[in-house]
């Protein structure tokens, strides 16, 4: 999985769909973790089902660290999450 800044408000995840199955749908799920990168937070746990392995998350908070899982789904059963971390820019640059 590969987690990138977009903008300062943005991150976009990307993933290789798994070689033993064709997943229906994915379910990400993405947690601020560090807000402007000094205080440790612990933040609504958000999802998002998509049908593709890519995905641009909007309206983040600017130089902010988020923690992100990705879960393929099989007929309503998900499987062994893909994890990772991301950080926005900062606002103005």
């Amino acid at each position: 999985m590969v987690v990138s800044s977009v903008s300062f408000e943005s991150l976009h995840v990307s993933w290789t769909e798994p070689t033993n199955c064709s997943p229906t749908d994915y379910i990400v799920t993405y947690e601020l973790t560090f807000l402007d990168q000094c205080l440790e937070i612990s933040d609504q746990l958000m999802n998002r089902t998509i049908s593709n392995t890519t995905l641009t998350i909007d309206g983040l908070e600017a130089f902010s660290t988020y923690s992100i899982n990705v879960f393929g789904r099989v007929n309503g059963v998900m499987g062994e999450p893909r994890t990772g971390d991301g950080t926005t820019g900062e606002e103005g640059n």
